[in-house]
C-alpha cells in the first residue's frame, strides 16, 4: 500500500511510515531530555517530538541517518500540526528503495531540458554562444542542472526548480533587453542562463536537499563563476574583457555583500540580471507559500521568516 503523503495525514491520525529526516536536536525539560525532530516527504514536512525514556539513545542512533521509520500520530501546537512520535529509528536502504523524498515540481523535465536549450540558441555572439554550449553541452551536467533544486527552502526547492527558475530569469531579462536601447543582450541572456549554475555543486540531493561541504565554503556564486572561468580557457581568443564583465555579472548578481554577492553590479546588464533574480526569486516564493496555505482558510498565511511577515490569502481564493 503506498505510503500516505505527510501533510494529507489528518490532525489526529496515526501513522507509520518513512521519511527523510531532515533535523535533529536534543533539548531538556525539567531534566529530562526529549529530542526535536524534522521529517519529511515530497509532500513537505514537519515538526515533531519525541519524549521517550531513551532519547538520548535514540539521538544517537539517529545521528547518521537521512530516513527513519517512525510511528506517530499528527497533534498541534501553537496552532500548526505536529508529529507525536512514539517510536523512531534508522531505517536501512532497502526498506525505503523505491520512495522518492524529494518535492516535484510542475514542469517536466524534458520541458524545462527544450527551453534551456530554446534560450541557448538565441545568442548570437560567437563567443558566449560557444561558452554556453560548452557548458551545458556537457551532458553529464546538463543532466544535474536539469534536475537540481533553485534553494534549499526558500524558493525552487524541488526537482526542476533551478531550471524553472533560470528558464524565468531570462524571460524577464529577455523582456528588459527589449526596454532599454543600451542594454547588450548577448551578455545578459548568458549571463542570465549561467547565473546559478554553481547550485549544481552547492546543494546535495539525497534524502532530502542540503548544502553539499563545497557548498558552504564557497556558496553557488564563487563556485559558478569557477565552472564559467575553466569554461572560457578553453575557448580560443575569448575577449578579456568580456570575461571579466560576464564574471562581474555572476559575482554580482545578489545585489550586495549582506546578501552574498563579491560586489555590487556596476554594469546595465548586471543590475537587470540582479532585479529579475530577485523578482523571480520573491515570486516564486510567495506562490508557494499561497498555494501551500489556502486550504487552511485563514485570512494570512502563518509567519514566513525569510521574509518576516503574514502574506494576505482572501485575494487568491474563488469567489463564492
Amino acid at each position: 500500500m503506498p505510503q500516505k503523503p505527510l501533510l494529507e495525514i489528518a490532525l489526529g491520525e496515526a501513522f507509520t511510515g518513512f521519511y527523510a529526516l531532515r533535523a535533529r536536536e536534543k533539548r531538556e525539560y525539567d531534566g529530562k531530555p526529549f529530542l526535536i525532530i524534522e521529517i519529511g516527504d515530497s509532500s513537505g514536512r514537519l515538526k515533531g517530538t519525541y519524549w521517550g525514556d531513551d532519547a538520548e539513545k535514540i539521538f544517537e542512533s539517529i545521528q547518521d541517518a537521512e530516513v527513519v521509520k517512525l510511528q506517530a500520530t499528527i497533534g498541534e501546537y501553537k496552532n500548526e500540526k505536529e508529529v507525536k512520535i512514539n517510536r523512531i529509528r534508522a531505517a536501512k536502504p532497502d526498506e525505503y528503495a523505491g520512495l522518492n523524498f524529494l518535492p516535484k515540481g510542475k514542469v517536466p523535465k524534458e520541458k524545462l531540458a527544450a527551453g534551456i536549450r530554446e534560450k541557448i540558441a538565441t545568442v548570437a555572439d560567437p563567443f558566449l554562444s560557444k561558452l554556453l554550449k560548452e557548458i551545458f553541452g556537457a551532458p553529464a551536467f546538463f543532466e544535474s542542472f536539469i534536475i537540481a533544486p533553485a534553494g534549499k527552502l526558500w524558493h525552487g526547492a524541488y526537482i526542476g526548480g533551478l531550471a524553472e527558475h533560470t528558464i524565468n530569469v531570462t524571460r524577464i531579462c529577455e523582456l528588459a533587453a527589449e526596454m532599454f536601447e543600451l542594454c547588450r543582450r548577448d551578455l545578459l541572456i548568458t549571463a542570465a542562463l549561467l547565473h546559478d549554475i554553481g547550485k549544481v555543486e552547492e546543494i546535495e540531493s539525497r534524502a532530502h536537499y542540503d548544502y553539499s561541504i563545497r557548498g558552504r565554503l564557497l556558496g553557488h556564486i564563487v563556485i559558478g563563476e569557477r565552472i564559467i572561468v575553466a569554461a572560457i580557457s578553453k575557448i580560443e581568443d575569448f575577449p578579456k574583457s568580456l570575461a571579466d564583465e560576464l564574471s562581474h555579472m555572476i559575482l554580482s548578481h545578489h545585489g550586495e555583500p549582506s546578501m552574498g554577492s563579491a560586489i555590487y553590479p556596476k554594469t546595465l546588464e548586471g543590475a537587470i540580471l540582479h532585479h529579475a533574480d530577485w523578482l523571480e526569486s520573491q515570486a516564486n516564493a510567495f506562490s508557494h507559500v499561497i498555494e501551500k496555505e489556502l486550504p487552511d482558510g485563514g485570512h494570512f498565511s502563518g509567519w514566513v521568516r525569510p521574509v518576516g511577515r503574514f502574506l494576505y490569502l482572501d485575494g487568491y481564493r474563488d469567489e463564492e
